[in-house]
């Protein structure tokens, strides 16, 4: 390509500036010179193509350029029609989304006007509600208290009337023993006067006679005397007619006192009925058999239940009482005189202070002598308790000793101490029969239950947790009812300190050993001591339960159903936890005679030894015979198998023990201090079987069959005749105890 103008010009200028400043370089040849002017040239041709190919290139972008900005015109203007039409249209939209958004705002604020007002109404009608509910609380608070109040006073008069009934017949008894001594006296007066009558009459016939058979002469003395006579036995006469009426009024008014008394009676039957059947309502307690359904077997059945049973005529005189006054008289033990029964055990012997100085074979004689003194009174405290059982006019005071020992179960094998337990015997026999609360605050000051459970070593920093645990799983509340693990650990530490001087053998509080920081228990804080654990366990509705449902099963019979269980209980808490009107309502109670409780109990040891001394009127007992007969039983006392007590009712006749239980009863009947013979005097019996079936009465509360009643007949043989039996008492009553053996021996025997 030609250079340009603009080339040209370029080079000449840059020729002319070369050759000028020559001089300002080194001095170079013409050839030199002309060679650099010619690489000069060839660089400065070589820039101007590269800058005609920039410009080249430049040209061709900018014809590019102009094509694409020309396409990009007319895109632009299309977008920018669309752009306007989108405006347009976004316009509209907005224009539309105000109108909606103005709806939308009107909606709104009729939907929170709408919303306020149904609140305001809803608020209204909550209001309204609370109101008509509290108002309907309140009437139903009312009527409940009404009802409460109304039941009280029908209680409260109910029983107002039934001590005015007894009360009444105490002044009709007064009237009658007053009216019969009139009646005697004016009977005794009559026979008197009729007697002078009589004598009279015939002192006037014998001088009729006399007059007629006398002399004219003596006629007219004889007249006078027959006058005489005639007049004083008109007067006799009369004398005799008048005592005759006065004791004829006499005897109508005794009579009428003695109706008086009988309906006195009747009277005290309706009134202590409907005061027994108010009082357990207004306790919420069980209802009341009618006083007319007690009879003989009922009565059995108190006195085995409720005692360990007794002979047919103590039977028959509770059966006499009537139902109301029968269990009165079984529950208000403190009314009847307490047994004559002392015993005294030793507490613990302290060795002397030189005894360790002794040699061992010396220090070991003495401690063997300790342990054999212990070992024999606690055999003696044994056969003691069980004369009180057979012995006492308390039946239920002892059964219930009973009870709760086998409840607060605690073993002789491991504290040696018949001190302790010998205490604790008596806790139960104080408490036992009065209040379960009372009986729970002693066991937590018992020092037996605290050495047997271990809480003398439990203290502050190093707890034991085995009174706390029983406390609740099995002397109060039950296994897993209404507590949890925590309730354990807490009830534990509230336990601290509580202990037992080891030698004088009494409770005894340490203060340096108790953990005085809050403990938690219930649900419930404060710095508890052991006092405070059972005043909250007594707050448990768990514990009246657990307690009524197993006196209920001791006393009824198993698995008990759950509503008579809450009535039970009921009746125990609003008691404050006395255990005498929860008793009374027991064995007062339909469930109490039902065919589920009469003649269903399997009798323990005790019960089965101890009962048949009482049955039979057993006197002068040996009571180490019945102490080792009860033990070979299973049953050995101030030893229950574990905490838990010992496992009653069928556990006591499986296949081991039941010949065990025969062959005992059998040889404590036919010990020679037992006499048939005086149980049996002046009852009219005739035949070998009347004598069998008034033995089955007696000792049994389940009759035997017809069939092996005529065979123990068939084994008893003939007897003399009973005026005959003094003759050879002996002889007749080996006879009559080989039989009663028999009878003992019967499955018909082991229950009550």
């Amino acid at each position: 390509m030609k250079p340009t103008l603009h080339y040209m010009w370029v080079m000449a200028v840059l020729l002319t500036v070369s050759v000028g400043g020559s001089s300002l370089l080194a001095q170079e040849t013409p050839l030199d010179l002309a060679k650099a002017n010619v690489e000069k040239a060839n660089a400065m041709k070589a820039e101007a193509e590269k800058a005609a190919a920039e410009k080249a290139a430049t040209a061709k972008t900018a014809a590019d350029s102009a094509a694409a900005a020309d396409a990009a015109a007319k895109a632009a203007t299309a977008a920018k029609a669309a752009a306007e039409q989108a405006v347009k249209t976004a316009e509209a939209m907005v224009a539309a989304a105000k109108i909606a958004q103005a709806e939308k705002e009107a909606a709104d604020k009729a939907a929170a006007e709408q919303a306020a007002a149904t609140k305001a109404a809803a608020e209204k009608a909550a209001a309204e509600k609370a109101a008509a509910d509290k108002l309907l609380a309140e009437q139903v608070t009312a009527a409940n208290n009404a009802s409460a109040a109304l039941v009280s006073e029908e209680a409260y008069h109910a029983k107002l009337a039934a001590e005015k009934a007894v009360t009444d017949k105490a002044n009709a008894d007064k009237v009658l023993a007053q009216k019969a001594a009139a009646a005697k006296t004016a009977t005794d007066q009559a026979a008197a006067a009729k007697g002078v009558a009589d004598k009279a009459a015939a002192d006037k016939t014998a001088a009729e006679a006399a007059l007629a058979a006398a002399a004219d002469a003596d006629k007219p003395a004889l007249q006078a005397a027959l006058d005489e006579k005639t007049a004083a036995a008109k007067t006799a006469a009369d004398a005799a007619t008048a005592a005759q009426t006065a004791a004829d009024q006499a005897t109508a008014e005794s009579q009428a006192a003695q109706q008086a008394v009988t309906d006195s009676v009747a009277a005290i039957v309706v009134a202590q009925e409907k005061a027994a059947a108010t009082h357990a309502t207004a306790l919420g307690g069980l209802k009341p058999i009618p006083a007319a359904a007690w009879d003989y077997a009922k009565a059995r059945h108190l006195l085995v239940r409720a005692g360990f049973g007794g002979t047919p005529d103590e039977v028959q005189n509770l059966y006499a009482m009537g139902l109301h006054n029968a269990v009165n008289y079984m529950v208000d033990i403190y009314e009847r005189p307490t047994a004559n029964l002392e015993f005294d055990p030793l507490r613990l012997e302290r060795p002397e202070p030189w005894e360790s100085r002794l040699n061992t074979d010396e220090q070991t004689e003495l401690n063997n002598r300790r342990i054999n003194r212990e070992r024999q009174q606690q055999a003696e405290m044994r056969r003691w308790w069980l004369q009180r059982m057979a012995e006492s006019p308390r039946p239920l005071q002892e059964k219930l000793t009973l009870f709760w020992h086998d409840h607060f179960a605690t073993q002789y094998e491991k504290l040696y101490r018949t001190y302790m337990l010998y205490q604790q015997n008596q806790l139960f026999r104080t408490y036992g029969c009065d209040n379960y609360a009372a009986l729970l605050r002693g066991i937590a000051h018992d020092p037996a239950t605290i050495a047997y459970l271990d809480n003398n070593v439990n203290f502050k920093g190093s707890g034991n947790e085995n009174l706390g645990r029983e406390i609740l799983e099995l002397f109060s509340l039950g296994e897993g009812q209404g507590y949890t693990e925590e309730d354990l650990r807490e009830a534990s530490r509230c336990l601290t300190g509580y202990n037992y001087d080891y030698w004088n053998e009494q409770f005894r509080f340490i203060a340096t050993r108790f953990d005085e920081t809050p403990k938690k228990v219930f649900g419930q804080t404060g710095n508890w001591g052991g006092d405070e654990l059972v005043d909250l366990i007594l707050q448990q509705p768990a514990t009246a339960k657990y307690t009524v449902q197993k006196l209920f099963i001791f006393f009824a019979y198993e698995d008990p159903e759950p509503v008579v269980v809450d009535q039970l209980a009921h009746v125990l808490r609003t008691s404050g936890y006395d255990l005498r009107p929860m008793l009374k309502n027991l064995f007062l109670s339909e469930q109490f005679y039902s065919e589920r409780a009469m003649g269903t109990h399997i009798k323990g040891p005790v019960e089965l030894a101890v009962g048949a001394i009482r049955d039979l009127g057993i006197k002068n007992v040996n009571y180490a015979v019945v102490d080792s007969a009860v033990i070979q039983m299973g049953q050995y006392l101030y030893e229950p198998p574990n905490v838990a007590g010992w496992n009653e009712n069928r556990a006591w006749v499986n296949a081991e023990l039941i010949l065990t239980r025969y062959n005992q009863i059998a040889n404590l009947v036919e010990q020679p201090n037992v006499d048939v013979v005086a149980l049996l005097e002046g009852k009219g019996l005739q035949t070998p079987l009347d004598i069998v079936n008034h033995l089955a009465k007696t000792c049994l509360v389940v009759q035997p069959s017809e069939e092996k009643c005529h065979d123990l007949a068939a084994f008893l043989g003939d007897l003399p005749p009973a005026a005959e039996w003094g003759a050879n008492r002996e002889a007749i009553n080996a006879k009559l105890r080989a039989v009663l053996a028999l009878m003992m021996s019967t499955p018909e025997s082991q229950v009550g």
